[in-house]
């Protein structure tokens, strides 16, 4: 599924707002890697051994889109009241960007917004909905915590949660409209180059688990008194590699086949909206969707080799 991820100010207390909130899949990869634990099995780790604040992460308010008939302004106005609090309708949603977030295998895109918020418009505590498993806290962060994370002394950004929480502060402070430090407006947009189409795609589930590193689980656990089960997909960790070319003051980025991109964004396609992935005519959809602009990256596999 796709998914929408809100970046909320609070202009009242000038702190942005987060949440807090434990994730079982974060949990489970950090513990399974740890020296220890390497070569065991599941059953073989004394889970109970390990905080669970290993687990829990700092985003943006977000959600998955799964509410037919609603717009991703809309599914994200639902989030911020949900998880939040808040009331901000969906005309008060500015959006920042729209791009794929699971382009080594889901290739489902996420929607991100801003909206600013006070005290006039809250409408409850948040907190997140305890019947679906979720427990949610929220966290202020002030303008210099934030920057902190989007422009770091040293260079170093260590930040225990998605990416998009890096992409949202850089947007914030450099990227705005009006930002007087903002860089000369530009008119490039990137195209993809030597498009091939991709034909006769079809979809089974007889694949090498083992090669490609996709390790499906359910995991099931008791927190805060709450005992909830959790279906997950374990993957690899990446390696990421930003290169520049020094002389000519280029960043190098590579141009990338993915067909998992091409089938995500044609999903999210009104025209297929609520049809089953067998019953799309991939055939029709424009062959530059399957094309992503990306830095150097490689899955790492830490039984396998090291960075």
């Amino acid at each position: 599924m796709g998914s929408v991820a809100i970046l909320l100010y609070h202009t009242q207390l000038s702190k942005f707002l987060l949440v807090r909130q434990f994730r079982p899949a974060v949990f489970t990869s950090l513990v399974a890697n740890l020296p220890e634990n390497h070569d065991k099995e599941y059953s073989e780790i004394q889970w109970s051994d390990y905080s669970p604040e290993l687990g829990y992460t700092v985003e943006m308010c977000a959600g998955l889109i799964d509410k037919e008939g609603l717009t991703p302004e809309e599914i994200a106005s639902e989030e911020v009241a949900e998880e939040c609090g808040y009331n901000v309708e969906p005309s008060r949603l500015q959006s920042i960007s729209t791009f794929v977030v699971g382009a080594h295998q889901s290739g489902n895109a996420q929607y991100l917004y801003y909206a600013e918020i006070d005290e006039q418009m809250r409408i409850g505590d948040g907190g997140g909905n305890v019947h679906e498993g979720e427990v949610i806290s929220k966290v202020y962060w002030t303008v210099e915590e934030a920057k902190n994370v989007a422009c770091p002394d040293g260079g170093h950004c260590d930040v225990k949660g998605p990416p998009g929480v890096l992409f949202a502060f850089q947007w914030w402070f450099f990227g705005r409209k009006n930002e007087k430090s903002l860089p000369p407006p530009t008119s490039y947009t990137w195209q993809p180059r030597n498009v091939r189409t991709a034909d006769g795609i079809k979809f089974n589930t007889n694949f090498d688990r083992k090669k490609y590193g996709y390790n499906p689980k359910r995991m099931k656990f008791t927190l805060n008194s709450i005992t909830r089960t959790w279906d997950m997909s374990l993957c690899p960790d990446t390696a990421t590699c930003i290169l520049v070319d020094s002389v000519k003051r280029e960043l190098i980025l590579l141009q990338t086949l993915r067909i998992q991109v091409l089938v995500g964004k044609s999903r999210s396609l009104e025209e297929n909206q609520g049809k089953r992935i067998f019953d799309i005519d991939f055939g029709k959809s424009d062959p530059k969707m399957a094309y992503t602009e990306q830095d150097v990256s490689k899955l790492w596999f830490h039984f396998s080799s090291q960075c």
